[in-house]
């Protein structure tokens, strides 16, 4: 402990020879002491790096990367570089047509799913069909993902059936059906399990086109 003091001591005294003999060095290390007792300002916000940093006693900025090659005065709570702004404002331009255009994608899928492709002529009795709850004139919106915008004038359909029937599957239809005085159309979902029964076919029921 005695020879850590000593060294100490004498460093001290090293450095008051230094400073005596270099007024320079002098004034620089008192400004810097100086500095470091001077009041800090507040923090400020840095808009780039979206941190809030603070002052360095030589006036650059602690808080983030590279602060020591920043001023501190540099940076305002609110000032923005102006390419700062323009990429703010084109990501916010992309983003107001990402949002306009999965609404207009959700409201074209709304229109879609009321409009028909196809309908039922005729259909027997304990079928998949029949047991299924589908009726003759109904007219088929959805079939599984098929609608009136891929239906591929029925051959997704006719695609659909036996994939669904080998893996004992089923298929949600949406059905419109004319009511007792067949003045509107009520929408009905039904659960439909395509698989081999004693008529023919997988499904017992006859599907045609739409006639719109």
């Amino acid at each position: 402990t005695d020879r850590s003091t000593m060294l100490v001591d004498i460093e001290k005294k090293l450095q008051k020879l230094t400073m005596l003999n270099s007024p320079v060095l002098q004034k620089n290390i008192e400004d810097e002491q100086a500095a470091r007792l001077r009041p800090k300002p507040k923090p400020k916000y840095d808009s780039k790096t979206r941190k809030w940093v603070a002052m360095n006693w030589d006036g650059s900025v602690a808080g983030i990367q590279g602060g020591e090659h920043i001023s501190f005065h540099n940076i305002g709570d609110s000032e923005m570089k102006l390419e700062d702004i323009a990429q703010q404002l084109a990501q916010q331009s992309i983003n107001n047509r990402t949002e306009y255009e999965s609404e207009l994608q959700a409201t074209q899928a709304e229109e879609e799913s009321q409009i028909p492709f196809a309908k039922l002529n005729s259909v027997a009795p304990n079928s998949p069909a029949g047991d299924a709850g589908l009726k003759e004139g109904d007219e088929i919106v959805k079939f599984g993902s098929i609608n009136v915008a891929n239906h591929r004038n029925l051959q997704a359909v006719a695609e659909m059936v036996p994939e669904v029937a080998s893996n004992s599957r089923t298929i949600e239809l949406i059905v419109l059906r004319g009511d007792a005085n067949n003045n509107s159309k009520i929408r009905k979902h039904c659960m439909l399990r395509p698989r081999p029964w004693a008529g023919r076919g997988l499904l017992g029921c006859h599907i045609v086109p739409s006639v719109n």
